[in-house]
């Protein structure tokens, strides 16, 4: 039987129980109902796929008499709605134990695409298979327990079980050559090929004891990661923590060690205006807190979430997350030691966007979920910031999220100033400026430490903006959204 708890996955049990039940479609059926109960009915088109597929995987796996594997199908990655279509697991010849990932496809047919990593499929984009699996590898590695703490191995492949290798020239050229190498690619007529990849990886049998590591995981970013962030900071005055910043730090990782020593759960809000380093402590609390607990970095802004991204390499997609991530369908409560959610100003009421599948579809506010995914909550908000109507980021709103999740509140507050030369009251006139009681300059302008001009037209500012740059100045053109 297959397992009682199959955690991430729709199915987990043996490759003797896969390779009976996928021709007989009870595989798909399974599959299905338990997809349904989780979420609500998959589409015709999904449960189609799902049988053709997987019946066509199981003929593979049956002829290389892998029965002492264990085999998770639609597991889901960590903090993520994503689902890897079928991953074996089991010791290989050193009994070593390796999970290999098979990402399955239905195309018969494929272009190459102008775009890397892509290929055209009917004419529309599609990631181009052996990159699909290989980021999805990537990301387990740097995300998942079974690999950042027990040091399981890993590979992926793809099968495209209606392709032939004729048909697949295409998408074999020397642009592909690369992730192809990282993550082999399979068409129909390669099945004895993708029969001795598996057996080479999964031959020393084992699988059923190893399976619940894979299916039942934590998610825990990977040290090596951390520490990759951290040399990528060290050094840089820009991240550099000083007087308050470090207090405030300093408060934070008590409380969070204190919540995580007792198993009680906490949420502690940070809160401070435009420069006061709330992302500074932030990313600093990450990288510390980071080595010893299972943690992730979260913002709704998509330049800041990617900045963070290019500090940290590739893998690093599995610690800098979007607040959407978090949903309660998609991340289990308490999945994470820490969470920290930077800029929450930018919480949404709800983490639902129009394209969001039925399966990831939230029925709480986001502030909620983001509260529930972990052990303790640290969110750093300038409640004058929301960019979005939607976005409802506030004391106010954290407080009330924390009191329907039964969680105890603290509040650390931000005052001292690291931008704009940290003249205080030009952050007030500023702030005076674009409220409804505009103050006159004080005694800050006279100084001759700013120069403020107004100007006729953005091509004036942005020309002058350049002018300071190319002098050697470090500038920034901003334009603000348009609020009522």
């Amino acid at each position: 039987m297959p397992l009682s708890d199959s955690g991430s996955a729709l199915f987990a049990g043996s490759a003797d129980e896969f390779v009976r039940m996928a021709p007989e479609s009870s595989l798909t059926t399974f599959v299905t109902a338990h997809y349904t109960r989780l979420y609500s009915r998959p589409a015709e088109s999904q449960v189609r796929a799902w049988r053709n597929s997987l019946t066509a995987l199981a003929r593979v796996v049956q002829r290389a008499d892998l029965d002492r594997s264990g085999v998770g199908v639609e597991l889901r990655l960590p903090s993520n709605n994503r689902r890897i279509d079928a991953s074996f697991v089991a010791r290989d010849d050193s009994r070593h134990p390796h999970v290999v990932l098979v990402e399955l496809k239905q195309w018969d047919s494929a272009a190459p695409s102008s775009c890397p990593d892509n290929v055209l499929v009917g004419g529309q984009e599609k990631l181009h298979p052996s990159a699909q699996v290989a980021a999805y590898a990537d990301y387990l590695r740097a995300s998942h327990s079974a690999f950042t703490e027990e040091h399981f191995k890993l590979s992926a492949c793809s099968y495209l079980h209606n392709m032939t290798n004729a048909d697949s020239l295409a998408i074999r050229g020397h642009e592909y050559r690369g992730i192809m190498h990282e993550a082999p690619k399979f068409m129909a007529d390669d099945a004895e090929l993708l029969v001795d990849y598996l057996l080479e990886r999964l031959a020393g049998g084992g699988g059923m004891e190893l399976l619940p590591s894979v299916v039942k995981f934590r998610h825990s970013p990977s040290k090596k990661l951390i520490d990759g962030v951290a040399r990528s900071l060290n050094g840089d005055p820009a991240w550099t923590m000083i007087d308050e910043q470090r207090l405030a730090y300093n408060l934070v990782k008590g409380h969070v060690a204190q919540a995580v020593a007792t198993g009680e759960k906490a949420a502690i809000v940070v809160v401070g205006g435009p420069g006061t380093g709330k992302s500074v402590i932030a990313v600093h609390l990450l990288v510390d807190l980071g080595r010893r607990y299972t943690i992730a970095h979260t913002t709704a802004s998509k330049a800041f979430t990617t900045n963070l991204r290019a500090i940290g390499g590739r893998a690093s997609v599995s610690l800098f997350c979007w607040n959407k991530d978090f949903a309660h369908r998609v991340t289990p409560e308490n999945s994470l030691d820490v969470l920290i959610i930077d800029e929450a100003h930018r919480v949404r009421l709800t983490s639902n966007m129009r394209w969001t599948k039925g399966e990831a579809r939230s029925t709480i506010p986001q502030a909620n979920e983001l509260i529930r995914a972990s052990r303790v909550s640290v969110l750093l908000l300038d409640e004058q910031q929301n960019v979005r109507p939607d976005e409802i980021g506030s004391v106010s709103a954290i407080e009330l999220a924390a009191q329907e999740e039964g969680v105890p509140l603290i509040r650390v507050e931000l005052d001292a100033q690291f931008r704009c030369n940290g003249c205080e009251e030009y952050i007030q006139w500023v702030n005076a400026l674009f409220s409804a009681s505009a103050v006159p300059a004080s005694g800050w302008l006279t100084e001759g430490e700013y120069d403020l001009r107004v100007m006729d037209s953005p091509e004036a500012i942005e020309k002058a903006l350049l002018a300071e740059v190319k002098r050697g100045h470090t500038g920034r053109l901003v334009a603000g959204y348009c609020w009522p």
